[in-house]
């Protein structure tokens, strides 16, 4: 298999300029010609975002058709940042920790940004939780606050990108508590935020980290059931990909989302796994930047990129099983 990956470099592109050539081992119904229709239709989806950075990987595991945009430019990841924590919990607990303990949260722990345990915390007083909630919390809630006691409990950010590396996930790194990155960007102009190798990953490294977690190269059994189940009840981000799929399918997914001061937006992510009524899936990360895109047109730009990979995965079943 070969792939090839269009430019998204800021400046406006001619739509002529935005066909991406692919070769998929495919049966006719899903071959090369489709698999290029399919990486047109998503290049004119994401139009609408020129000039913000964009970053897009797509993978379909039973036709290996590929869909790559800037696929290796580092990224913000935000709450996208959740998952390999929360892989690195699922890995302490296949080694003997235990969800059920309880730890109890300060006050001086609240973090800033999304945290309704951050605002319980002022609200209350200290509270006592199990790291099971914490975790509930965090996957489902994307809650900053649970993610950073949990952060704080598998090591903290070194420990998680090691994790990762020992993987064979190079793309991908973990450097900052949720309340540091909260800080940041509250203070960074737009440039210097964008810039920031910190707690960046790229597409093709979290399309990468998701492929290893479904197919159980991460966690035991049971573990990579657990988180992909959360991944699946996930309450953010109804209005990005999610909103391009059709009922009755699977996604399991993180968002991500930030704002630098003044309001801009800082990033605005959605990665995750589709699964067709058919049984087949794809492993997809969709990446948007700094810039002064509105979240409203981000949001309707991945609906729309999460629909044209629906009709791609409608003509399942295919020749390969999903695994």
């Amino acid at each position: 298999m070969t792939r090839s990956t269009v430019g998204w470099l800021g400046l406006a592109l001619p739509l002529s300029l935005l066909a991406i050539h692919a070769a998929c081992a495919a049966p006719p119904a899903t071959g090369p010609e489709a698999c290029a229709g399919l990486r047109r239709d998503v290049a004119t989806a994401a139009l609408p975002l020129q000039p913000t950075p964009l970053a897009i990987e797509a993978l379909d595991p039973a036709t290996d058709c590929r869909v790559s945009i800037n696929d290796d430019r580092p990224m913000p990841m935000m709450s996208v940042y959740k998952i390999p924590i929360a892989i690195a919990v699922y890995d302490a607990v296949d080694r003997g920790f235990d969800l059920q303990a309880l730890r109890i949260v300060q006050v001086g722990e609240a973090a800033g940004g999304h945290s309704p345990l951050g605002e319980r915390l002022l609200a209350e007083g200290p509270v006592e939780m199990s790291y099971a909630d914490l975790l509930e919390s965090m996957v489902i809630s994307s809650d900053n606050t649970a993610s950073d006691v949990l952060l704080e409990t598998v090591g903290g950010p070194q420990a998680v990108t090691a994790l990762l590396r020992r993987h064979g996930l190079e793309g991908i790194r973990i450097d900052r508590y949720e309340r540091q990155i909260n800080a940041d960007h509250a203070k960074r102009p737009a440039l210097e935020a964008i810039g920031d190798p910190r707690d960046t990953a790229t597409a093709r490294s979290l399309v990468d980290l998701l492929q290893k977690l479904q197919e159980g190269k991460l966690l035991s059994p049971a573990s990579t059931k657990a988180l992909l189940d959360g991944l699946g009840r996930v309450r953010t981000g109804a209005r990005r990909l999610k909103a391009g799929i059709p009922p009755g399918w699977g996604f399991a997914h993180k968002t991500g989302t930030g704002e630098l001061a003044g309001g801009l937006p800082a990033a605005t992510n959605d990665v995750g796994i589709m699964l067709s009524p058919g049984g087949c899936r794809l492993y997809l990360a969709v990446l948007v930047g700094s810039g002064a895109s509105s979240y409203a047109r981000r949001d309707a730009v991945m609906a729309e990129i999460g629909r044209s990979f629906a009709r791609w995965m409608s003509t399942c079943p295919r020749a390969a099983p999903a695994r």
